[in-house]
């Protein structure tokens, strides 16, 4: 899934930094306009999590 707001505005969920995946999980209003890509960026981060791919922003 695409993100097609923000700084990453055209990348996949996969593509973006997991620093700034956990602070849109976070945010509330995520949860109530874009709940699909609340969950994708969840499971995610709990898969880099699970196999150690996290990754950050420069």
């Amino acid at each position: 899934m695409k993100v097609y707001f923000g700084k990453y505005k055209g990348l996949n969920v996969d593509e973006i930094p997991s620093d700034y995946l956990k602070w849109l999980t976070l945010q509330d209003w995520c949860e109530e306009k874009f709940p699909l890509l609340l969950k994708e960026a969840e499971e995610e981060l709990t898969f880099r999590t699970t196999w150690s791919r996290h990754f950050y922003q420069e």
